[in-house]
């Protein structure tokens, strides 16, 4: 997503001396000192086990040249209704999908997201009731991008298609190779999405993508306080959790309130993995014949 990509360029910019205001974590430092330096896919309670076998019955992506962060990474893809299926069932994971929240669980469509990627699953990952707290580590298949531009891609598809869709993913991929090897791998950098939800409602949550420590601000800050909040906001829908509005909203020290490159997280897999209606069929319309694309782990069982 574009703002993860500002927000990984803003964590620079604070490493090298710039901002001048700061802003505070969504993660209680309670929680975020479990996890000293950040939190990586290798920091969840259970492993995905059945990616492995999952990923065989999904067509081989070939990634582009000059990408040695990514060595010995697999990347995979399918049909569109048949890699949100994929992402569901990597993704499930008993011991942490039935941890979560039911209005949570599935796969979504970004739908109205002018960057990219398509699909998302916010079920891999380890929710703390008492705080009303979401922690989404970025791991092997809960993301999915367009293998080509849809016909009716937004902003007529001008961050769509080539190398544009290439540095999308290798923003939230990052060192991705070296995290197969438990001596190599590091959460310094790593992507970890974090949701606080405002009450018990769960309508309403702040959303932080933090590369590396979690006690950071995880939305985007730089040089000159210019500002970026982004949040999930539950939207009128037959079941609840379908449909969210996922805001991004711009501005100067705390008070971000121009709103820019927002869309609709749209669920397209409900809780018990079977199509949700009319979603679905408007996300494969959508896509028409243009696959779609996951990372699926690594060239042999270990480290999955």
């Amino acid at each position: 997503m574009a703002d993860c990509k500002l927000a990984r360029q803003a964590k620079q910019d604070k490493q090298s001396g710039g901002g001048c205001c700061s802003l505070p974590s969504n993660v209680p430092d309670a929680v975020a000192e479990q996890f000293p330096g950040g939190m990586g896919w290798w920091d969840m309670p259970r492993p995905q086990q059945r990616l492995p076998a999952l990923r065989g019955a999904l067509k081989s992506f070939p990634w582009r040249e000059g990408a040695p962060q990514l060595s010995g990474c697999v990347f995979s893809q399918a049909p569109a209704a048949e890699a949100a299926k994929f992402m569901y069932e990597a993704t499930k994971v008993d011991g942490v999908w039935d941890l979560l929240p039911e209005k949570i669980r599935g796969v979504y469509w970004m739908r109205g997201n002018g960057v990219s990627e398509e699909l998302t699953s916010l079920q891999y990952g380890v929710y703390y009731p008492d705080r009303r707290l979401l922690l989404v580590p970025f791991a092997p298949a809960t993301w999915g991008w367009p293998a080509g531009t849809p016909a009716n891609a937004p902003y007529g598809g001008n961050i769509y298609g080539g190398d544009l869709t290439y540095l999308s993913a290798e923003t939230l991929l990052g060192d991705a190779g070296a995290t197969k090897d438990p001596a190599t791998r590091s959460a310094k950098d790593w992507l970890c999405f974090s949701y606080a939800w405002r009450d018990s409602s769960l309508e309403d949550a702040s959303l932080g993508a933090q590369f590396g420590p979690l006690d950071q601000h995880g939305g985007m800050q730089v040089a000159g306080c210019i500002t970026g909040k982004f949040g999930l906001h539950q939207l009128p829908g037959e079941q609840p959790g379908a449909l969210w509005n996922r805001s991004c909203k711009w501005g100067v020290g705390r008070a971000a309130c121009l709103e820019f490159g927002s869309y609709t997280l749209t669920k397209v897999i409900d809780a018990a993995g079977a199509p949700l209606e009319p979603n679905h069929s408007e996300f494969v319309d959508y896509m028409g014949d243009v696959p779609i694309f996951c990372w699926t782990g690594f060239e042999d069982e270990g480290g999955e």
